[in-house]
């Protein structure tokens, strides 16, 4: 009597597993090619911008969509595991009681925020860290929904203010930096 593999990619089919690789390298080859071309294009225009320069930035952003891509693929097979039941750890009412921290602390440095005569930068700089912040949670809790780690309930209970400290400290510096090397 045969064995039956063990590994949940061998039980997909070749077809549904040969559809997936096409559609995942037509999608890197446009948005890689059109993307890295753009880039390049763009780079050339801007003064002081020399060709290797340009060809720096389209084949780091080349490399960016690989990883994009590769990382969709991993996720995809991943989907087939038989691992993946609903009760084989704490689920998402773990995520629960962090996110209630992290939604009052951004309560807290939003109203502060909007309460600092800057002209709006330290508004800006807020809404930014908001972004990049939800953004890491949707990652995190999309990679590990039932099983999270110690780290990933800390980086969803105060990652918004670490994000939020490094982006109005680092920010302001990085925005004089842009700003004072084209004069």
């Amino acid at each position: 009597m045969p064995q039956r593999p063990t590994d949940p990619v061998s039980q997909l089919s070749p077809r549904r597993n040969f559809s997936a690789v096409a559609t995942l390298t037509v999608s890197f080859l446009l948005m890689g090619g059109l993307g890295s071309a753009g880039i390049y294009c763009a780079s050339k225009v801007v003064p002081g911008c020399n060709v290797r320069m340009a060809l720096g930035r389209a084949a780091i952003f080349t490399g960016m969509m690989l990883l994009v891509h590769v990382a969709g693929y991993r996720l995809w097979r991943r989907q087939f595991s038989p691992l993946r039941s609903e009760d084989r750890g704490w689920g998402l009412s773990a995520y629960r009681r962090p996110v209630k921290i992290a939604l009052l602390q951004q309560g807290i440095c939003l109203i502060l925020a909007l309460l600092v005569l800057d002209g709006g930068i330290t508004l800006n700089a807020t809404v930014i860290a908001l972004i990049a912040y939800w953004i890491a949670v949707f990652l995190i809790v999309s990679r590990r929904v039932h099983t999270p780690t110690r780290n990933d309930l800390f980086f969803v209970r105060y990652g918004f203010l670490l994000i939020w400290g490094f982006v109005v400290i680092a920010g302001p510096m990085v925005w004089y930096r842009l700003q004072n090397s084209g004069a």
